[in-house]
Parts: C-alpha cells; sequence; structure tokens
C-alpha cells in the first residue's frame, strides 16, 4: 500500500497512523505542517460542514508531494463525528498510473497501425483480383494475390483474435469449459496446422513426446497457447521443437524451443507484458511478428487454468517457452507409441 492513514481526534490530534511505505521522518500527517487551508478543511469535516476534503500539495519537492482526503469517524452517519481520516496518496503513484494509461493508448494505436496495413494488403490485392487488372483470371499473378489476401486475412484474424482473447482474460475471465485433453495429440494437431507456414518460411518442425499426459483443461484455451507458442518461435528457415511429458515434480507441460536470436535476461520480463516489441531484427526473423500479445494471452490463459507460463533464453542461443499445469489436473500419463 503506498497510502499513508492517518486518524485524528475530534480536535484534530493525531491519534494514530499506519501505512507500508511510510518512512522513520514521515509517519504520520502533520495537519499543523499543510498549512491553514487544509487545517480548515480538516475542521469543517469534524464540525459536519462538509462530507469530505481534498488537499493537494504540491509545493514539495516531487517525491514528497501528494494528495490528502479527509474523511470523517463516527459511530452513526446521523450522529455526531468523533474523528477523521486522512489518507494521504504519492503524486508519483498518480504520475505514474497516467503515464500507463498514456502507454496503453500509444500501444494500442501501433496495434490499430499494424491492423490497417495487413487490412490495406487485403483491399489492395483483392481490388487487383475483382478489376482483372492483368487480364482474365487465370494469370498467375492471381495466385500470388490469393495468398497474400490469405496470409494478410489469417494475420490480421489473429490479432484481433488476440486482441479479444487477452480483453476477455484480464477483465472478465472466460468461462472454463473442461474437458479431457491428451496434450500429445494436441501437439500434434497444432504443428500440423503450422505446416503451410513452415513450408513457405523454410522451418523445421519437430514433435518430441516424452510421456503423454491427458489433462483435465480447456481445449480451446490450451490449443490458443499452443499455437501462439508455436507462431512466436518462427524464426525464418530455423528450427522449432516442440514437447510434451511430465516436468521433476510431476506436473503436466508443454514446450516449445526455437534455434532463434534470443532474447536478453533484462527484456524477459518486457516480452510478458502486453504489446512488447523489444527487438526490430527480431520481429523481422519472425514470420509472425504480431503486436506483442502472444506471450502474456498465453500466460494469462495458463494461470486461469491454475498454471503458468515460464520463459527462458539467452542471445544467439535460441528461445524456450514453457507452459505448466498443476498435478492435480492430470488425468492419465500414457507412454507414446513409436
Amino acid at each position: 500500500m503506498s497510502d499513508l492513514i492517518t486518524i485524528v481526534d475530534g480536535g484534530g490530534h493525531v491519534v494514530t497512523a499506519f501505512g507500508s511505505r511510510t518512512s522513520a521522518n514521515s509517519r504520520q500527517v502533520d495537519p499543523q505542517q499543510l498549512g491553514e487551508a487544509f487545517i480548515q478543511g480538516l475542521h469543517a469535516v469534524l464540525t459536519k460542514r462538509r462530507d469530505s476534503f481534498e488537499h493537494v500539495d504540491a509545493d514539495r519537492p516531487p517525491e514528497k508531494c501528494a494528495r490528502y482526503r479527509v474523511l470523517p469517524l463516527g459511530a452513526d452517519p446521523d450522529g455526531p463525528v468523533i474523528g477523521a481520516v486522512i489518507v494521504r496518496h504519492p503524486l508519483q503513484d498518480v504520475i505514474l498510473a497516467n503515464r500507463r494509461v498514456s502507454d496503453t493508448l500509444h500501444q494500442v494505436a501501433d496495434v490499430v497501425h499494424d491492423l490497417r496495413t495487413e487490412l490495406n494488403a487485403v483491399i489492395g490485392f483483392a481490388d487487383m483480383m475483382r478489376q482483372e487488372s492483368w487480364g482474365k483470371l487465370g494469370d498467375d499473378h492471381y495466385r500470388t494475390y490469393a495468398e497474400h489476401i490469405h496470409l494478410s486475412g489469417n494475420h490480421l484474424l489473429q490479432q484481433i483474435n488476440q486482441l479479444l482473447d487477452l480483453s476477455r482474460a484480464e477483465y472478465l475471465g472466460p468461462n472454463l469449459q473442461e474437458q479431457d485433453v491428451d496434450l500429445a495429440a494436441l501437439l500434434n494437431q497444432c504443428c500440423q496446422s503450422m505446416d503451410i507456414l513452415a513450408q513457405r518460411s523454410g522451418l523445421a518442425v519437430s514433435v518430441h513426446p516424452q510421456e503423454a499426459p491427458t489433462v483435465r483443461a480447456d481445449f480451446r484455451l490450451i490449443r490458443r497457447v499452443v499455437l501462439n507458442l508455436l507462431s512466436n518461435a518462427t524464426p525464418t528457415g530455423g528450427r522449432i521443437a516442440a514437447t510434451t511429458g511430465l516436468d521433476h515434480l510431476g506436473r503436466p507441460f508443454l514446450s516449445v524451443r526455437d534455434n532463434g536470436i534470443g532474447i536478453r535476461a533484462d527484456h524477459l520480463d518486457k516480452v510478458m507484458q502486453p504489446f512488447a516489441q523489444i527487438d526490430s531484427l527480431q520481429s523481422r526473423r519472425h514470420v509472425d511478428n504480431g503486436s506483442g500479445l502472444g506471450l502474456p494471452l498465453s500466460k494469462r490463459l495458463m494461470e486461469l487454468q491454475g498454471g503458468s507460463l515460464v520463459l527462458e533464453s539467452a542471445p544467439d542461443q535460441g528461445t524456450t517457452v514453457t507452459a505448466w499445469l498443476p498435478r492435480q489436473r492430470m488425468v492419465a500419463v500414457a507412454q507414446p507409441s513409436g
């Protein structure tokens, strides 16, 4: 808690104060040090002439500036006021909160720009085909345009779905529709769905199930996590290894490892934040650089099922992302065939 709470009696004298960030020389709010305007407002609350009072002290060094709110204390709302609560909130926290809002709006603007770029490609190539700019349909150019339309449309749809899913997961939480999920079968299915992208990008995708756990989970959410991890780990011309099994604690997991350029240690936390784009070079070497939503969304979807997401990486050493589920979600384990 960054707020400092001070309680005063009916005469405005300090009774007690508490707050986790109070310093040795600022353990309570001293009304006498806040000026005549604050004292008058405090007494107006104590005498029930005002329901509450707010005061902003911005004439100090930035780290000491604060907003104060005074509220009455009493056993009965209609009875006498026996004291007041003074809440001190650092202005720096308010400024940081406003800055976060501003940063989010800027990031959303970047995402909208990306969506518009993809949509322009869809519209442009579709218009070329509609007008038969290269003659009657059948020219090879149209096949290329159709591929561009397909890729851009899918990319656009993926980004929109990620925005919607992140909003639901963050603010509402999806209704979990649990069923038995064979993680090895799911991993194979998701890798097969990446075949076209992999062939176009010269990727080598391999699946290595160790043990084949079946878990009780939301199939749709787990599938979205796997597809996000595969899409995030797509260095052009590189290798991807996908694995499922049990860790040393007996927890079921899904892991995707690539041999891309990797991520610096001081950026690992940043890439788990929505809209993070840490390196333009890294983005260019990935087929689907997206909008920085894949990993944060996957982490949130795993947390909603009691699991977690772990990111391990180092420059020029590739990246491994592992999604874990709690042991109690495991239904059965079988050795993979073949």
